[in-house]
Parts: structure tokens; sequence; C-alpha cells
């Protein structure tokens, strides 16, 4: 459960998002490709061993999530935009104190069709995430 201001909780527990290391060999994350361009799948595909694992994720943004929020992987990069799927858990991994933004750093907003987002367990991690495995993406 999560609310806005009054933070995230798993069966009564207030949950934060473990501090882990930035280091790019440290992070593992998910890329959920299907509907990703292959101009970003080559970014990703020349810069993945950068990386501690790139998982091909769970194929469901209720457990990508918490997945993240409970720090059992460092991010999760999404294309397609259903503000169903990630409304509740953008909301859900901020609460924790996590970091979610578009692939510009602007703030995700579930009324806005831009594809790309990125959310991580800490900014650090976004931005490491964002600057080495999406290097050749403006």
């Amino acid at each position: 459960v999560a609310e806005r201001g009054a933070g995230a909780f798993v069966n009564g527990e207030r949950l934060r998002v473990p501090a882990p290391s930035a280091r790019a060999g440290d992070i593992r994350g998910a890329v959920l490709s299907r509907f990703i361009p292959d101009t970003v799948k080559a970014s990703i595909a020349a810069h993945r061993a950068a990386f501690g694992e790139i998982l091909p994720g769970m194929r469901c943004s209720g457990l990508e999530y918490p997945a993240m929020a409970r720090g059992a992987q460092h991010f999760t990069l999404y294309w397609r935009m259903l503000p169903w799927d990630h409304a509740p858990g953008v909301l859900f991994l901020t609460e924790a104190g996590g970091h979610a933004a578009r692939l510009d750093g602007s703030r995700y907003r579930p009324s806005d069709p831009v594809k790309g987002l990125l959310a991580a367990t800490t900014p650090e991690i976004w931005r490491t995430t964002r600057e080495r495995l999406l290097a050749d993406i403006p």
C-alpha cells in the first residue's frame, strides 16, 4: 500500500529501498524489451557488459516495482506507458525512497504519452543506468 506523502507499506510495515552501490558493475536490473525500438535495443546490447546483470523482466509491473522497492533489483526500463501499469508502481517505488523519471530526466506523468520510463532504487542508480546503458540514446 502506498499513499503520496505517507510512505509505502507491505503487510503494515513501512518499506524503505535499501541503499545499494551505484557502481555500474554491481547494478542488477530489468529491461522489458518487447516494445523497445531497435536503436534503444542496440544501445543496451552495446553497454550491458558494464552492468552486473541485465534481466529480461517479469513482464508484470506489479512485480517489478516491488522488486525494486525491496532491493531485489536496482532498475527497470519500460517502454510502453500504460498508466494502470505505472501510476501505482511509480507511487509505490517513490514512497519507498526510489526514483522514476522519463529518459530525458523529466517527471513521470500518467497522462503523458511519451514512451520510455526508467525506474530505479536511487537517483544515483537512475543516473548511472541512464548514462551508461543508454549512452547512445539522446
